[in-house]
């Protein structure tokens, strides 16, 4: 369609996302052709841009929140879905999604955030301040249990020893202890431990079954103690302690349960020999981490994360320098300071962690390094391997790991990089959009959080902007056509009337369907979730509209030296409500319209818009910022015709 004689036209079919000006692209007209000068909360279709999908209230926690997760578990043989979110001043709650009412499930007040990490039916948390540095002993709390410390401390009680029988026990002296096991399946150090130091009974055995008898004050437990069970060493070798075996024989566990309200006893059945032959080595408990009998914690930590049947806790050790401890095989509490610690060369510091494949990454603000589990103590591993010495994790929160496809997405503050095969990608993925990752607050390291919307294929950046402390906008990344800088597709988004605090990736318990969740920074908002174009009213953000803008790049190419008359556009665009088109001149310094398109969700025909612009370049456009009004934009014809060769 030909506005004036000799009028050509440039065709869009292809809408790929936002470049925005940057120290790398620093003219508008080096932008190709596909893709945008801008793109505000919008998605991408295949070659189609459009306005994303809303948001929707899903359950008002009447909380500000700073980090969340999905906790998924079997509880016996029924599937569970809770939300499990840190609320400051308050601790960890949770709710059931299938009905969803908050409670605390561990008190916590002096933390900023809070490292999650679900095994099972257990929820482990470690609890930061707002530079990411562990400010409080971790806790961990099964589902339906109660919160108890991580690593917790043995008693300073002392049994009292007597026996009954003979030609039962292998007769002399012998040292005696107990350890205590918590609900969470942690064993703690040996007790009795007056003054912190285990201090063994000394007890001589005449041959008969030998009695423990374990009374705390008023027969009153830890609330974390469970079970207890003895250790002993054999008359021969006073040194070496195991557990003793049940008196119920072979395969039962020696562990009873303890009892409140009177002693509880404990019994040995067994020759020394038998001792030694069965029982396990009780050498490991006696320097294994753990509070002190008056509660202090042996670290805290910042951020917890899995390794394989191994936890992985970052902190400071006693002196202050940083270090990831990895426990013990199937035993996520056991640590040996001097067997369970890793340390990066020089000392460096850490910020967070993740495992991919058959390696744990330990990342800096700067630098990653990679360890990989020998199956022995950490201590015994290979030194850690630099991966990079400038690309790591700004935060806790910033690394988003996509294991089915095995890369994970870093933020760091050059850009966001895509980690796969061992090593960074070559550019971050946000290198066209340099000057709007350069907006975020990089000072609120634990408010930049990164998620990996795996279906969509979308990594999503939740990040505060030009200075906020708190999560202003989303950065999202489309890789759906592709990982590098040039297929990226790009827009930034954000949420009119709301105040985010934290972003997960969460089962929708009626679809199961994975989506976006967003929590709020102040408690007057709701949990909300990313629509996904099932709902009665999809374009909208809760009950807010939706700020919607695409501008393509500045055209005709190839004319340079030319002034060109800029005439009008011809657009396949498709939605509800009315359009706002903006015309510019190259560097925007002169305007047309705005003019208001009428969209129908099918409008069998193409809308023409006249206008004029003389610039060497031009560029559209195309807002919608109403209640359910939304755009879809599939083709452009941009009609000009050539001027002088001069102005």
């Amino acid at each position: 369609m030909a506005f004036i004689p000799d009028a050509q036209a440039v065709e869009l079919q292809d809408f790929n996302g936002a470049w925005t000006p940057s120290p790398a692209l620093t003219d508008p007209t080096k932008i190709p052709v596909t893709n945008g000068r801008l793109a505000r909360n919008v998605s991408y279709f295949g070659a189609n841009v459009a306005t994303r999908f809303g948001h929707s209230a899903v359950f008002n926690p009447s909380a500000s929140i700073t980090s969340m997760i999905n906790w998924l578990f079997l509880n016996g043989t029924t599937p569970a879905n809770y939300l499990a979110f840190y609320v400051p001043g308050t601790g960890v709650r949770t709710a059931n999604l299938a009905s969803p009412t908050a409670s605390t499930l561990i008190a916590e007040t002096t933390g900023t955030t809070a490292s999650l990490c679900s095994l099972g039916k257990q929820m482990y948390a470690g609890f930061m301040d707002a530079n990411g540095i562990g400010v409080a002993p971790g806790k961990v709390c099964a589902f339906g249990g109660t919160a108890e410390p991580l690593f917790a401390a043995p008693i300073t009680t002392v049994p009292i020893m007597s026996e009954v029988s003979t030609n039962i026990t292998t007769a002399g002296a012998k040292k005696f202890g107990y350890l205590i096991q918590t609900s969470n399946g942690f064993i703690t150090r040996p007790s009795p431990a007056p003054s912190d130091v285990f201090t063994p009974v000394s007890y001589t055995s005449a041959t008969g079954i030998i009695e423990m008898s374990i009374s705390p004050p008023a027969f009153v437990w830890p609330t974390y103690a469970v079970k207890v069970a003895m250790i002993a060493t054999t008359t021969a070798n006073p040194n070496r302690y195991f557990i003793v075996p049940s008196p119920s024989g072979a395969g039962n566990s020696p562990f009873v349960p303890v009892v409140v309200g009177a002693a509880t006893k404990v019994y040995m059945f067994c020759t020394d020999s038998y001792l030694t032959e069965n029982g396990v080595d009780a050498t490991p408990y006696l320097t294994q981490l753990s509070q002190t009998v008056s509660a202090t914690a042996p670290i805290n930590p910042s951020v917890i994360a899995p390794y394989g049947q191994r936890l992985a806790y970052q902190c400071l050790d006693s002196a202050g320098t940083p270090v990831t401890y990895f426990s013990d095989s199937s035993a996520p509490q056991s640590l040996n300071a001097a067997n369970s610690a890793v340390y990066l060369p020089g000392n460096l510091a850490t910020t967070t962690g993740f495992a991919l494949r058959e390696s744990f990454y330990i990342l800096g603000p700067h630098w990653t390094y990679a360890v990989t589990d020998s199956n022995d103590y950490p201590s015994t591993w290979a030194q850690p391997q630099l991966v990079d010495g400038a690309i790591g994790a700004i935060g806790p929160f910033c690394v988003s790991l996509n294991a089915t496809m095995n890369f994970a997405w870093v933020a760091d503050e050059a850009g966001l990089y895509l980690f796969q095969g061992g090593s960074y990608s070559s550019r971050p993925v946000s290198y066209w959009q340099t000057t709007d990752w350069q907006r975020i607050n990089f000072a609120a390291t634990t408010k930049i959080q990164v998620v990996d919307h795996k279906s969509n294929q979308r990594v999503i950046v939740l990040a505060p902007l030009d200075g906020a402390t708190t999560p202003t906008h989303q950065l999202v990344f489309d890789y759906s056509l592709g990982n590098t800088p040039e297929l990226i597709q790009y827009s930034l988004n954000s949420i009119a009337s709301y105040s985010q605090g934290a972003i997960a990736m969460v089962q929708n318990n009626t679809t199961k369907h994975v989506e976006p969740w967003i929590a709020p920074s102040s408690s007057a908002y709701s949990i909300i979730r990313e629509n996904d174009g099932t709902e009665a009213s999809p374009y909208r953000d809760v009950a807010a509209a939706i700020d919607s803008a695409y501008e393509y790049a500045p055209l005709p190419r190839g004319f340079q030296g030319n002034v060109i008359m800029h005439h009008g556009l011809q657009l396949r665009v498709r939605g509800s409500g009315t359009a706002t088109l903006t015309m510019y001149s190259v560097d925007q310094a002169v305007s047309a319209g705005p003019f208001s398109l009428t969209l129908e969700t099918a409008p069998d025909a193409e809308i023409l818009q006249r206008f004029f612009i003389r610039s060497e370049y031009a560029s559209g456009r195309m807002a919608t910022n109403a209640v359910d009004q939304w755009f879809n934009l599939a083709r452009i014809d941009h009609y000009f015709t050539l001027g002088s060769p001069s102005r």
